[in-house]
């Protein structure tokens, strides 16, 4: 859910103000320093621009007092922004290791609660739900989703890409190996085995084999056509289908290959026959 528009202004207003009080308090810290007499330069400046005669009787003092003044609003600003960009690889490398940066601090709740108060909030539900973040060894599971569009129709298949808007609705997303749901003759065979007088004579509709193939490795569902969606954690492994995958049965053929000569090289030449006198 979107928060009101008061609201966001309010949370934009506060998080700009807090680069900026960082910048000011370390200005006289590190390299770029805030130069020396920069209030009197900004009274000599906007001194010249509001009288003409001051700027008249003494041009070099603007100049002096505008460099002067340029150097503050640089040491200011590079600052700022430097705060800007740590401050997002920081969330960025929260948000993509977070599974593994909560894991290693469950122990020390006041830190956990933090970090869930302060990265989670920020991030898109969408983002939570379809991707692997939340889980302490990301790359070692797919997500893979049951997607029940506008019209009844259920698609199925593992999310390869998404699109978030800037409000956190989820705009598009895209599925690899997508399969649709035969809900239709689904509940026409269960409607059928229902109005059998004796059950026992025909097997009950099992819904794993309502589902087809969709032509093509991609699938495109648009977000606002979305009604519900069924998440679910795969590991890799597991989703591997050997009979299925003709490049991997050529790797575990040479595999194979490979494994037999190396025990045939490893038994050696067999005993030579006597010869006959």
């Amino acid at each position: 859910m979107s928060s009101p528009r008061s609201e966001e202004l309010t949370q934009a207003a506060f998080w700009a103000l807090i680069p900026l009080v960082i910048a000011w308090q370390t200005r006289h810290l590190v390299a770029y320093c805030f130069p020396d007499h920069t209030a009197d330069s900004a009274k000599a400046i906007f001194a010249a621009l509001y009288s003409e005669k001051d700027f008249a009787s003494a041009p070099e003092v603007f100049y002096h007092a505008l460099s002067i003044f340029t150097q503050a609003n640089f040491a200011l600003l590079s600052r700022a922004y430097l705060i800007v960009a740590l401050g997002s690889f920081c969330l960025g490398f929260f948000v993509k290791y977070f599974g593994w940066v909560r894991t290693r601090i469950k122990k020390y709740p006041t830190f956990s609660k933090l970090l869930h108060q302060f990265a989670l909030p920020r991030i898109s539900e969408w983002h939570i739900a379809l991707s692997t973040m939340l889980l302490v060894n990301p790359k070692q599971h797919s997500i893979e989703v049951d997607v029940m569009i506008g019209d009844g129709l259920l698609y199925r298949g593992s999310v390869q890409e998404k699109s978030i808007a800037a409000d956190g609705s989820l705009q598009t997303l895209l599925l690899s190996s997508p399969e649709r749901f035969l809900r239709p003759e689904f509940h026409r065979d269960r409607d059928a085995f229902d109005a059998l007088p004796d059950k026992s004579l025909s097997k009950q509709p099992d819904t794993s084999t309502y589902w087809r193939k969709i032509p093509g490795e991609l699938f495109l569902l648009v977000g606002k056509e979305i009604k519900s969606v069924n998440v679910r954690h795969v590991n890799t492994l597991a989703s591997v289908k050997p009979n299925e995958d003709p490049e991997l049965q050529h790797i575990l053929r040479e595999i194979s290959e490979a494994l037999a000569q190396r025990m045939n090289a490893s038994k050696g030449p067999g005993p030579t026959p006597p010869q006959k006198p």
